[in-house]
């Protein structure tokens, strides 16, 4: 319960958590692209069987209509006939492999029973399509009707599976959106025309090798099926007159109405008209199937291109799709690097503090006072907890040392039990109960001064703005003090480094620019730009410079001036604040730089202050190994001087 209790495992867990969380949504954006990514490719491969088994139709159509032309005359076939159709065979061979290939690679397309049926077809067409081609050879009167009869039956099996096929593939694509809908609407409604156009040439065909006048069946047979075909064909017309009808299709719908419903019909009446005269027609029955194959063929490249257009749009989707997906795996490992870098440095910037902190704490209560607080030279709220750290461990040292020392003189025991308790309280209460409640008003002032939550009225804003300066003020004293208290006590530590004086010096001003402007007192400064590099605590420095110009704003009067002068002198810097204020009087001047001195220590008549302003200033240039020098003329004002060596550690000499 101990350890569900600590803020670091609380921390690692909710860390953990929001990163889970994180890569928990990206997986599943990805899942989603990843799903849709597959469907696509999925209904792509549909489109692409179902065109193919269009093309077997188209192959094995015309093929059998070569057949048959060949099987409707008397002599035996020619060699060029043979040939023609073998390649006619080979090339529909060609494309059922195909489709059988891609069945393969796609098993679940069509179902085992359905490739089935459709090798079964293919078989059993292969067995007498061999035989029909030796029997071609023979003369008409040779022939045996019952193997025509049984491969024609095979043909049109085969034809009726693969059509069927056609028409289930183009059912699964349906309902995935308008235009794949539009497309498999043409593309079946084409195969419907190809398959009543089929049926037309072959009895007019029939009708060409009898040469004998129509009956009025047949003219009823022949009108039944031209309605049959222009009733869906004027269905896609219609559909391709709209303009989001695609360019392609479009093209491939009026190739096919100028070739077969214009020029083809044209030709197809004149032989009905022959016919009926009594006359013998002018194209004979294998002249007509080899004309009309140009026309049916043109009706089923408007059923291809309604699936290529469909292929098309689902290879758009299957991309988009793609590219979602890859989006959503690079957001993926962002988040994942993201997260493990943000776990890492919160593991590493506050977990792992914490943890080392906690048992270097641990360890000084224990009683472990050797123990070394790491991490003080950090500027954030860990280094603010090992400085305090370190600061209980050294005030309990100091206090052990001090009742060390007591014990061996008992006469001073009580006194200086009494001093270290003091001490020992100023400080902690003075971090504690002032700093505490000073940082709340200094906040709390500092946003209603910035107006977070809306306007004020002007009064309230100006009570504000004094709330805010007063806070500061009064941390300024307190910091002050405890300087002053850690100084005494040879706790203060420098930390040298290269001072930008002319920085420091614009801080400083700008920090006494307002009190100074509400009293009419004029600030100059001179720092000349080629003065040696200044080693000294940045700090401190601010803090001399800051009281200086504060005391000299502070004695005098309105409309006076202060000026801020810089030198290098015989290697060492020179500082001096002039002021023609008030002025110390000659008597007094001996007690000014004595903590909690003033020149007129009457509370009656003494100004604002606690009298540690010079204090501290001495005692911080002399901790630099500098002195302080002031020249003062009661009534004519006060020039503080302060000489620095420009290197810290380098005695002046007196």
């Amino acid at each position: 319960m101990k350890k569900l209790r600590s803020v670091s495992v609380i921390l690692s867990a909710c860390t953990g958590l929001l990163v889970l969380m994180l890569v928990t949504l990206s997986t599943n954006a990805a899942k989603q692209h990843f799903d849709s990514r597959e469907n696509a490719s999925y209904r792509l491969s549909i489109a692409t069987i179902a065109q193919q088994f269009v093309l077997a139709d188209e192959h094995l159509r015309v093929e059998r209509g070569t057949m048959d032309t060949a099987r409707g005359s008397h002599d035996p076939a020619g060699a060029s006939d043979l040939d023609r159709i073998a390649q006619l065979h080979r090339r529909s061979e060609a494309v059922l492999a195909t489709v059988a290939a891609l069945l393969k690679a796609e098993n679940g397309i069509i179902g085992s029973p359905e490739r089935q049926r459709l090798a079964q077809m293919q078989h059993r067409y292969e067995a007498t399509y061999s035989r029909m081609m030796d029997m071609l050879r023979l003369p008409a009167p040779d022939r045996s009707q019952a193997l025509t009869a049984e491969w024609a039956a095979a043909a049109n099996e085969l034809i009726t599976t693969v059509e069927n096929q056609i028409i289930a593939l183009s059912l699964q694509l349906s309902g995935i959106d308008s235009f794949i809908d539009e497309m498999m609407k043409a593309g079946n409604i084409a195969m419907a025309v190809r398959h009543e156009a089929g049926i037309d040439r072959a009895v007019l065909a029939d009708a060409i090798q009898h040469a004998t006048p129509l009956g009025e069946k047949d003219h009823i047979l022949f009108a039944e099926m031209k309605v049959a075909a222009a009733s869906p064909w004027s269905v896609i017309r219609g559909a391709a007159k709209n303009p989001s009808f695609p360019a392609d299709l479009q093209k491939a719908v009026q190739q096919a109405q100028k070739i077969y419903f214009t020029e083809q019909a044209e030709e197809h009446d004149a032989i009905l008209t022959q016919l009926n005269r009594g006359m013998r027609p002018s194209l004979s029955s294998a002249d007509w199937m080899q004309r009309s194959n140009r026309g049916l063929t043109a009706l089923t490249n408007v059923s291809r291109v309604a699936f290529e257009q469909a292929k098309s749009h689902l290879r758009d989707q299957a991309k988009q799709a793609q590219q979602r997906f890859i989006v959503a795996l690079t957001l993926i490992f962002i988040a994942v690097a993201v997260a493990s870098v943000a776990f890492l440095f919160i593991f590493q910037r506050v977990i792992r503090p914490l943890r080392i902190l906690t048992g270097a704490m641990e360890a000084v209560i224990d009683g472990d006072m050797k123990r070394i607080i790491p991490m003080q030279d950090r500027r954030d709220e860990f280094g603010q907890f090992a400085r305090t750290v370190s600061l209980f461990r050294d005030s309990t040292l100091e206090r052990e040392r001090l009742k060390s020392e007591l014990l061996e003189n008992l006469s001073a025991k009580e006194a200086a039990e009494a001093a270290s308790r003091v001490k020992s309280e100023f400080l902690a209460n003075m971090s504690h109960e002032l700093r505490t409640p000073l940082n709340a008003i200094i906040g709390f002032s500092d946003t209603m001064r910035s107006r977070l939550f809306g306007p004020m009225q002007a009064r309230y804003e100006e009570y504000a703005v004094l709330i805010h300066e007063s806070g500061l003020h009064l941390l300024s004293l307190i910091t002050d003090i405890l300087d002053m208290s850690k100084i005494e006590a040879g706790k203060f530590v420098l930390d040298p480094q290269p001072v930008d004086l002319a920085e420091s010096v614009a801080y400083c001003l700008e920090l006494t620019r307002r009190r100074a402007e509400e009293t009419g007192i004029t600030l100059t400064a001179s720092v000349p730009a080629n003065l040696p590099v200044l080693i000294a605590d940045p700090r401190s420095v601010k803090q001399i410079l800051l009281n200086l110009l504060s005391n000299a704003v502070k004695f005098t009067p309105p409309g006076g001036a202060v000026s801020f002068t810089a030198q290098a002198l015989g290697g060492r810097l020179h500082l001096a604040v002039h002021d023609n204020g008030i002025g110390i009087p000659g008597k007094t001047l001996a007690r000014i730089g004595l903590a909690f001195e003033q020149a007129n220590n009457d509370p009656m008549r003494a100004r604002e202050g606690t009298g540690l302003g010079l204090a501290l200033v001495k005692s911080l240039v002399e901790k630099h190994g500098g002195r302080v020098h002031i020249e003062s003329q009661e009534g004519v004002g006060t020039t503080v001087s302060v000489e620095l060596p420009f290197v810290y550690g380098q005695r002046i000499a007196a």
